[in-house]
């Protein structure tokens, strides 16, 4: 099996994406842990990917489906394909009157009107589950005296870090 990296399939493919502070810290840990091998190993393969096998070679496409399907497994949910999320993302957004180019942007799309008929479904009900969830993670985290804060550098994460 091979791996290829492939080009957006239009220029609108390419596109920015607003990323929060946690997921840059995040990134930086990560590469902090591309780098030791990299510096390390004679037989590393550097194609500068940030998530990538032992050896540098890049992860065969199955990696992160089979991670998907073992969690909803795990979890007990119904098998949902992967990009049939995107739907799901696009039609939430609507339904919170967020603006339809804004929407198809950050699809990548060139057209709304395309997002609009291919990702948005206003026809089923989404069911917002806020108040569910809170009472539920309420009733069953612990109270505020026995949370026990632990301080956690960055040198302990990439012990712990997989």
């Amino acid at each position: 099996m091979t791996t290829q990296e492939l080009r957006p399939k239009t220029r609108n493919s390419s596109r920015t994406v607003a990323l929060a502070d946690f997921v840059i810290d995040e990134i930086i840990l990560q590469r902090q842990k591309y780098e030791e091998p990299r510096d390390n190993f004679s037989d590393f393969q550097d194609y500068g990917f940030l998530c990538c096998q032992d050896n540098g070679l890049p992860y065969n496409r199955s990696f992160a489906r089979n991670s998907y399907i073992r969690l909803l497994e795990k979890c007990g949910f119904e098998r949902i394909p992967w990009r049939k999320l995107r739907n799901t993302y696009a039609t939430i957004l609507a339904e919170y009157n967020a603006n339809i180019k804004a929407i198809a942007a950050s699809f990548g799309h060139y057209s709304p009107d395309f997002t609009k008929s291919t990702y948005v479904n206003m026809d089923k009900i989404i069911y917002d589950a806020d108040k569910e969830i809170t009472a539920f993670a309420r009733e069953n985290l612990p109270d505020e005296k026995e949370i026990e804060i632990i301080l956690i550098d960055k040198g302990y994460l990439l012990e712990v870090l997989p």
